[in-house]
């Protein structure tokens, strides 16, 4: 999917029949199901979570497998905090839901295939490097999204970046076409990055840490507010300008501009695909925007998609 943001390099065969993959054994069935279903509203994903199955043959249906996988997201960071323990073990999850697919034609489904998808776990793809620009200080990589336009054959990928008081958006708009029951072939139109959004303001904090204990600067904030005030105002000037700026738009290299991706997986809130290079990426239906082919893909993800 990285690659449908970033335009990234061809990718390699998918397994048979999904666009996600999977690892190791699965869960037991008798693990909490109310902490399975606070995880899963964290994702956005509806599916309820199966009683435990004594039974010593016990074999999860799909539900259960969803709810292990949402599981197994647990503190990965989509993908990038990852050991070869757990990515084996969703990797196997993903498999035994690609092999359960319930739309046996996920790109003749466009009801299903529309909307807005939110990116929950990827291996193997050019969004890792992405993910990890929330290494750096002060920054926070929120939402990638992906909006989906079955009518138009269109699709737009947004990745929102956060710094401590404002946040910047890289966004790729590409269109597709069906290949085949899995398969879409996509071409890269262009991109954009938009002007930095300005979201809160400096302030003089009243406490701060000091080798674990609390140090009051009360009376300093107080005796440095002529020099705060005159950092406000600059800040409120820099917004102006600031919201001025006109998004950048660039072209896509035409050596990246194509590429493929294959549905392995799709229901009412949970896709899987496979695209280049071996990438996988699972993602979950933000049920807010189900009515997205009534949306303009120009406008900003974030006017149609509410802070959770």
């Amino acid at each position: 999917m990285l690659r449908q943001l970033s335009a990234a390099k061809p990718c390699c065969h998918a397994p048979p029949h999904s666009v996600g993959c999977a690892a190791l054994h699965t869960k037991a069935p008798a693990a909490s199901a109310t902490l399975r279903n606070a995880k899963r509203a964290r994702t956005g994903l509806q599916t309820q979570v199966p009683a435990a199955n004594s039974s010593t043959d016990f074999q999860p249906d799909v539900e259960e497998l969803k709810a292990q996988l949402l599981d197994s997201f647990f503190d990965v960071d989509r993908g990038l905090n990852l050991t070869s323990e757990v990515g084996a073990e969703i990797l196997e999850l993903i498999s035994q839901l690609e092999a359960r697919n319930p739309t046996a034609a996920p790109n003749e489904a466009p009801d299903l295939l529309s909307g807005t998808w939110k990116l929950l776990y990827t291996a193997n793809s050019e969004l890792l490097p992405l993910l990890a620009l929330a290494k750096l200080p002060l920054t926070r990589v929120g939402d990638i999204t992906q909006v989906i336009q079955a009518s138009s054959s269109t699709f737009q990928n947004k990745v929102l970046v956060e710094g401590p008081v404002s946040r910047g958006s890289f966004m790729v708009d590409a269109t597709f076409e069906v290949r085949s029951p899995t398969r879409l072939q996509i071409r890269f139109k262009e991109g954009t990055i938009s002007a930095p959004e300005i979201v809160g303001t400096p302030e003089f904090p009243a406490t701060a840490s000091v080798l674990g204990r609390p140090i009051d600067l009360t009376s300093l904030r107080d005796a440095l507010e002529p020099v705060n005030s005159a950092a406000l105002f600059a800040f409120g000037q820099l917004r102006q300008v600031l919201d001025q700026l006109p998004d950048q738009q660039f072209p896509i290299p035409s050596k990246s501009a194509t590429t493929w991706l294959l549905n392995t997986y799709l229901d009412e809130d949970l896709r899987i695909s496979r695209g280049d290079g071996g990438s996988i990426f699972v993602l979950g239906k933000d049920a807010a925007t189900d009515m997205v082919d009534t949306l303009d893909l120009n406008a900003p993800l974030d006017s149609v998609i509410p802070d959770r």
